[in-house]
């Protein structure tokens, strides 16, 4: 699946998530139905007679959006920056996916890596939903009022 699961969306939106940001919706029945970002709210307007509920859902393409570039920490003087790796691992284990805030600085041989959070599993679409569950815990993405 290349979109959060329903009980993903849920706590998404329990945490604050803005419904605005997400480009997928289920529908009553479980399906998935491709919405216009521009236009989530037209969408419920327009389903709400047909469909008893309608929960906003989000690709890796709007994770990755309501993710910030860089966070800044009270510990650091330097900006972390938001980094997305992919690492082949054997056919049976299938690729592994990182994602995790960082900075990268050359010093006089090789480079200083600081790691400040790290989220990494097979399933992209769960690393970056961890990943956002943490940056709305700690109050690096805005919520919704």
């Amino acid at each position: 699946m290349n979109y959060t699961s329903i009980e993903q969306s849920k706590k998404l939106l329990e945490l604050g998530l803005s419904p605005k940001s997400a480009d997928m919706c289920y529908l009553n029945d479980g399906t998935a139905a491709k919405v216009d970002a521009n236009s989530y709210n037209i969408a419920v307007q327009l389903w709400k007679d047909y469909y008893v509920e309608i929960t906003p859902c989000w690709s890796v393409g709007a994770l990755l959006e309501v993710m910030p570039a860089t966070i800044q920490t009270k510990e650091s003087t330097e900006p972390y920056t938001l980094m997305l790796f992919k690492r082949a691992q054997t056919a049976d284990e299938g690729d592994f996916y990182e994602v995790e805030y960082g900075y990268r600085q050359p010093v006089t041989v090789g480079w200083l890596n600081a790691w400040y959070e790290t989220k990494g599993g097979t399933g992209l679409v769960t690393v970056l939903y961890d990943m956002v569950i943490w940056l709305l815990k700690n109050g690096y993405i805005k919520k919704e009022e």
